[in-house]
């Protein structure tokens, strides 16, 4: 996994037949074992947008799977992945019939798979396997609404699906850089990655080439996330952002009071300086914003730009 990747976003449900209940339809056989094993016998009820919940398994024999039934009462942006896995975790998005609508192996940190789809209302399945159907351990399988479902053919939908509203969330850690492009190569520039350190030392990072225990784009424990990796030149973007790390309305209500968190900078690669701009949100306003400058010659420093408190 020489890059971390979020597989299959927007991947826009709209021919499945009125959303997951109807995405058997199509003959394609289904996807579930003879007897399918739940991790719960309760269906997860997805709010939108929430927490993640997160449950946990243990996979005791070579190809076995462990399902999770998901009832998604409107249209939304949902994420689906592992934690701890002590294999190479597999996710996949499954309709009501078992038929695949999304998957992936890459993505979270380590060996673990995350992946991001947009889903109409409906009912879905969460499955989780190891890769090569040889390997067993436990693991967590976490899911989460980010926000309401938006069509893969918007014209404004830019990178990222969803694209958050750092207006909307309890708190938001923005980033934005531009670059001179008479010094790249590549036409979309260098790829500059944002982190941010939660009060529980938690970090979520862009970063593929994180410090171990980083939770990738997360979610961290208090349903933080990052919306998408800006890869530019050497990946999907443009270069410039946003990169949006951000916790949902009333993620952090039970944080205790003045929790700091810490946030900054990396340049990961790239073939020019950037010039880059962080503008942090408390629900819904502009608290602060900071400028700095990245330069070719020392990739991969992880730069300190700031920190703030909520509430």
């Amino acid at each position: 996994m020489d890059r971390m990747t979020i597989a299959c976003v927007a991947v826009a449900i709209a021919g499945c037949g009125g959303g997951g209940g109807g995405g058997g339809g199509g003959g394609g056989g289904s996807n579930f074992p003879t007897a399918p094993t739940l991790l719960d016998a309760d269906q997860r009820q997805v709010a939108c947008p929430d927490v993640a919940v997160e449950k946990g398994g243990q996979l005791n024999q070579a190809g076995q799977s462990f399902f999770e039934q998901l009832v998604v009462p409107a249209d939304a942006e949902i994420i689906l992945y592992s934690k701890n896995a002590g294999f190479d975790g597999y996710c996949y998005l499954l309709d009501s019939q078992g038929l695949p609508l999304a998957s992936a192996d890459t993505g979270g940190e380590g060996s673990n798979c995350r992946l991001q789809a947009s889903v109409r209302a409906g009912t879905y399945y969460a499955r989780i396997r190891d890769y090569q159907n040889t390997q067993t351990g436990s693991f967590l399988l976490g899911s989460q609404c980010l926000g309401p479902f938006r069509d893969a053919t918007d014209p404004t939908l830019g990178l990222g699906d969803p694209d958050p509203d750092p207006t909307t969330g309890d708190l938001a850690v923005v980033l934005t850089w531009v670059y001179n492009s008479e010094g790249s190569p590549e036409r979309e520039g260098p790829d500059i990655d944002i982190w941010v350190t939660n009060p529980a030392g938690e970090t979520i990072t862009t970063s593929e080439r994180s410090i171990t225990g980083d939770l990738a784009l997360g979610p961290d424990s208090f349903g933080g996330f990052i919306n998408a990796d800006d890869r530019g030149g050497w990946g999907e973007g443009d270069g410039r952002g946003p990169e949006i790390a951000i916790w949902p309305d009333g993620s952090l209500a039970n944080l205790a009071t003045s929790s700091r968190f810490s946030f900054g900078v990396t340049y990961f690669e790239g073939a020019a300086n950037a010039d880059f701009v962080i503008q942090v949100y408390k629900e819904g306003t502009v608290v602060s914003t900071f400028q700095g400058s990245l330069i070719q010659e020392a990739p991969d420093t992880r730069a300190i730009v700031g920190d703030v408190t909520y509430p």
